[in-house]
């Protein structure tokens, strides 16, 4: 697979998120920002975090599968 055909691939995956999910995904996969400081930055727990992570790589991958 060609880079700009992975580039599509994940803007078409993060789509399907919602705009806190979309931030939560770019903020700690691209940025690198830890969960405790994603955490503060949206006044949720580090525990809803890793969650709402958790299901939004989950929605991401069924997306990519789906095609």
């Amino acid at each position: 697979m060609l880079a700009q055909e992975q580039v599509e691939l994940v803007e078409r995956a993060l789509g399907v998120l919602d705009e806190l999910a979309r931030n939560l995904v770019v903020s700690r996969r691209m940025l690198g920002q830890d969960y405790r400081s994603l955490a503060l930055d949206h006044g949720i727990s580090e525990g809803a975090v890793r969650m709402r992570l958790s299901r939004a790589l989950n929605r991401m991958s069924r997306a990519i599968e789906s095609g």
